[in-house]
Order: C-alpha cells, then structure tokens, then sequence
C-alpha cells in the first residue's frame, strides 16, 4: 500500500505552534499514532510491543522531520514521543505572565495596517486571536469582534459606524464582508479618480495644441 506524504511547514519558533500542532495531529491520526502524543497509556491491550514500537517510532518521526534544527536541538533528549510532544509545549506554549501580558497587549491594542493586503490583515488577526486562546482564555465571539472593528482605519470609519449602530449582533463574519465591501469601494473610486485625471489630462493637451 502507498504511503501518502503529507507537506507540513517546519516548525521554527517563528511560525503559529497551534496551527503547526493541528496539522502534526492530523497526519498521526491518519498514521493511527495520535495516542503517542496524547495517551500511549490508552494504547489498546491487543496491541503487541512490536505495534507499540512501530507506532512510537512513526509519531517520533514525523515530528522530528517536520521542526527546524534550532527547534530540534532544545529537544532532541526527549526518550519518547510523549515526552517530546509536552516539551514542545512547555517551551512554545509558555504559560508564565510576561508572555501572558505581552499576548495580551497585543491582542487587545491591534491595529490594521493599511499597507498591508486585507488578506494578509485577516491572516494577522486570526493568528493573534489563537495565540491569545493559546494561553488559556476564551474572550467570546463578541468580545473578538469588537476588538477587530476598533482595529480599523480611518478609512473605513462610515463601514465602522453602520457596523455598530446597524446591527442588535456585531460578528467577525459581518465585520469581514463589511470591509471587503469597503475596500472594493475604496479601489473603484480610486480607479474613477485615475481615470478622471487622465481624461482631464488629454483635454488639457488637446485644447493646448489647438491653442498653438
């Protein structure tokens, strides 16, 4: 039987960890080598050592195989999967509260650059959002929402107003439509402005050669 080979990202500190860890469970559980990194106590008694080792040496590998060097190294003295998988929590994954209050800050003070595709923004937001759930708080849908509708420029201040005073429930989803409507607004009226200049502009020339 083949093998299906699954492209995942290295991991390299730098990257989203709960993203990273998502994907690397998907690939063990299609391996049937999730309980390595969960609960190899759980492993079924008709299990042989054999089945046991095979499973332990796949969840090992794929993990290996998919961080970076410098990771690697902060790791590589880890005797089992289990063991490797929690110690990768433990050192990206920091609990204590200088990283909390810097998540925090982040989190809460966003702010959209306007230089940036709206993609790229949405991307920023999102990946701000799961480090903030990453260390142990649900802030609400709501709560989410509010915080990526005051993050918007002074561009989009009509679409900010009509999305808080229009509606009895503010979400994310409506927030996104309302801005990618924005934007293509903000685009055709540049477009139009453009256009405009260089109707003027050949009217300015036409009229100066019939000047001459």
């Amino acid at each position: 039987m083949a093998t299906t080979r699954y492209e995942i990202e290295k991991f390299d500190s730098k990257t989203d960890f709960e993203l990273w860890k998502v994907k690397i469970k998907v690939v063990l559980g299609q391996q049937k080598a999730l309980l390595a990194i969960t609960d190899p106590a759980k492993y079924p008694e008709t299990l042989t050592e054999a089945e046991k080792e095979t499973i332990e040496v796949n969840a090992c590998g794929t993990i290996v195989l998919n961080v970076t060097d410098n990771v690697l190294r902060q790791v590589i003295n880890q005797p089992t999967a289990y063991a490797l998988w929690n110690k990768l929590n433990e050192i990206y994954l920091n609990k204590d509260l200088s990283n909390k209050a810097f998540l925090r800050e982040r989190f809460f003070t966003y702010k959209m650059d306007a230089a940036k595709s709206l993609t790229d923004i949405l991307n920023e937001f999102k990946r701000l959002s799961s480090e903030f759930r990453s260390i142990g708080y649900n802030i609400g849908e709501e709560n989410e929402a509010f915080i990526l509708l005051n993050s918007l420029p002074e561009s989009f201040k009509d679409a900010k107003t009509a999305i808080k005073y229009g509606r009895e429930r503010i979400t994310t989803e409506a927030i996104i439509s309302a801005v990618r409507v924005r934007e293509l607004e903000l685009q055709m009226s540049k477009k139009g402005q453009q256009e405009g200049e260089g109707l003027f502009s050949k009217g300015k020339n036409k009229n100066s050669r019939k000047g001459k």
